[in-house]
């Protein structure tokens, strides 16, 4: 069950502009405790002992090999890469002419 009422040691309180090992508890009615109880089970916050860091939630999923060996692929990317570098400068030669058309040339 969840503390009531605000709990701040004295120790612990401002120091050189941070808070350290600080328990800060808040006022809660029933019916909110029993919701927040709720959500906390089934979260599975209570499992990970209530830790709320980033790392234990947060993965990457495992991509499945596409059994296309490294060098062909890299040499396919880099040269899809440099098409697209290609057309980015087509697009930015055919937008340079248009602000220039209208007075606004770079």
């Amino acid at each position: 069950m969840f503390l009531r009422g605000v709990l701040l040691m004295e120790k612990n309180l401002y120091t050189k502009g941070r808070w350290r090992n600080c328990n800060v508890g808040f006022r809660l009615s029933e019916e909110e405790a029993k919701l927040l109880d709720e959500l906390v089970e089934l979260s599975g916050l209570a499992k990970q002992d209530y830790i709320l860091t980033p790392g234990r939630y947060v993965g990457i999923e495992e991509q499945e090999e596409d059994g296309e060996p490294f060098e062909e692929k890299m040499a396919r990317l880099t040269g899809e890469l440099s098409e697209l570098f290609a057309q980015s400068h087509t697009l930015e030669d055919e937008i340079r002419q248009k602000l220039e058309a209208i007075g606004y040339g770079l």
